[in-house]
């Protein structure tokens, strides 16, 4: 016999050996603009599954008076399912697991809770076990795509994430005592993972609720985050005419989202650098985190008189390729599309997916200052890179003119279209400042129009130095250069 104290960090927020005496509550309707027929808010306990089917089986008998909009006995093919709002800090994960399991398995006369989603509202917050629930959202199609998430949490809600501690109190245990505890965290975490298909529950999601601590809280406050993990956002303001990179960002949201996944987590694409220039405005997640880009489109029409964006990409024929197609509704602000994950079907595409990926909810409603929509042209992100230190050299031809240390600084900046602008200031030991403006394929070298040279076309005594950048000012004929210290 020994004393132990036992730390088990384990999945998404298991309750402690000793449960609460409290247990969720249960109320008819809640947020109209989400469509919930119930709130189910405070700790959950075991016992609330028994709670949930009798408090649902109160609403089906009045199924044919509306709440919130939504009419549960309504089947004439237009019917609104609805949602059940949570507002809970979390709680019983073994009592969770079987709520959701009551909302994917009903049967009998209990088949139409196959049809409910989850919510999470504003103000509200739906942590730990109650996150695992919220999962469970959806619709079973009774089709080859089996079934939909149907989960939304608002812009201004709380959803989060970790694992937690299964916690003995300092005392005399035996090793069967020990190993009971640890099987029971093992059960529970089988428990979800043997559900991750049946509540479209991410691979990625599941790793990033392991490594959270328990002490700690992974909340979805990001675009990529939503966007992989399949849930939708609620107050977000909406880019209302789109440009090819938009709609580029978008398709490659919805690829991710259909594409198995391969071990990669949101932490460490969005966190993947440039490797050609690790000072580029941000990393792979602000653009495409796959194969799109304006560039990839074969089509890209506007049609002004019905309000119809169109566009095509790449065949989806070649390895990597994401053969994305549809049309963007510029009245509606409203996105269908296919991509060769999808097998053909076309589905709705959120408008949120147009954001960069790693920018978060709050960055977005900064920006839009209340407004309902955001304008291509404000800026969504900017990014100050390292100063470098180097040699700024002046050519006239092959003569060099001038060649002092000097030292660069660059701010890059973001708009809502993903179209990128960099300054470049390169500082003279004489204090004066030659100024490069990248946007675009354009670059300018004192307001001046400039073109990039290469090894061939740099001026002799650089050609063969990789580590020195040229740009000739079309203006004066002069070619600026920055040699990089090693």
């Amino acid at each position: 016999m020994k004393v132990f104290r036992l730390l088990f960090c384990w999945l998404a927020c298991f309750a402690s050996v000793t449960f609460s005496a409290n247990a969720a509550d249960f109320a008819e309707g809640g947020d109209a603009e989400l469509k919930c027929v119930a709130t189910i808010s405070g700790q959950i306990a075991p016992g609330d599954t028994e709670k949930l089917k009798t408090f649902l089986a109160g609403l089906w008998e009045r199924r044919d008076t509306p709440i919130n909009g939504v009419v549960l006995g309504d089947d004439t093919g237009n019917r609104s399912h609805g949602r059940l709002c949570l507002d809970s800090p979390g709680g019983s994960l073994s009592e969770a697991i079987r709520m959701a399991d009551y909302l994917l398995k009903g049967y009998g006369s209990s088949y139409w809770v196959h049809g409910l989603g989850t919510a999470v509202p504003a103000g509200a917050r739906c942590e730990s076990a109650c996150a695992v629930f919220f999962m469970a959202g959806g619709e079973n199609t009774e089709s080859d795509i089996g079934r939909i998430a149907d989960r939304v949490l608002h812009v201004n809600g709380k959803l989060g994430f970790h694992s937690i501690s299964l916690t003995l109190r300092e005392g005399t245990y035996s090793r069967d005592d020990v190993g009971k505890a640890f099987g029971l965290a093992l059960k529970s975490m089988g428990a979800v993972a043997a559900r991750m298909e049946a509540l479209r529950l991410r691979l990625s999601l599941l790793q990033t609720m392991l490594a959270t601590p328990p002490d700690d809280m992974y909340f979805v406050e990001k675009i990529g985050d939503a966007a992989h993990w399949n849930i939708q956002v609620a107050g977000l303001p909406k880019i209302a005419r789109p440009t090819s990179s938009n709609i580029a960002e978008a398709c490659s949201k919805l690829s991710r989202q259909y594409t198995p996944e391969d071990g990669a987590t949101p932490a460490n694409y969005s966190a993947e650098q440039n490797e050609d220039n690790p000072d580029a405005i941000l990393p792979h997640s602000r653009w495409s985190t796959v194969d799109v880009t304006p560039d990839s489109f074969q089509s890209f029409k506007i049609n002004e008189t019905d309000g119809i964006i169109e566009f095509v990409t790449d065949g989806g024929t070649e390895l990597g390729d994401i053969g994305c197609s549809g049309r963007f509704d510029i009245g509606r602000m409203e996105m269908s599309a296919q991509v060769e994950a999808s097998n053909g079907w076309y589905v709705a595409v959120p408008n949120f997916f147009m954001y960069p990926g790693d920018m978060t909810f709050s960055e977005i409603m900064s920006l839009a200052e209340g407004a309902e929509t955001v304008s291509l042209d404000q800026i969504v992100a900017k990014k100050l890179g390292a100063p470098q230190k180097g040699s700024c050299l002046v050519f006239k031809g092959d003569t060099n003119i001038d060649d002092e240390p000097c030292e660069m600084t660059s701010l890059t900046s973001l708009n809502a279209g993903l179209e990128s602008y960099t300054l470049e200031s390169y500082q003279w030991p004489s204090g004066s400042i030659t100024v490069i403006e990248r946007q675009g394929g354009k670059v300018l070298v004192n307001g001046a129009l400039a073109e990039t040279l290469w090894q061939k076309t740099k001026p002799k005594p650089v050609a063969e130095d990789w580590e020195t950048s040229c740009l000739k000012n079309t203006s004066s004929g002069n070619v600026f250069c920055f040699r990089k210290t090693s």
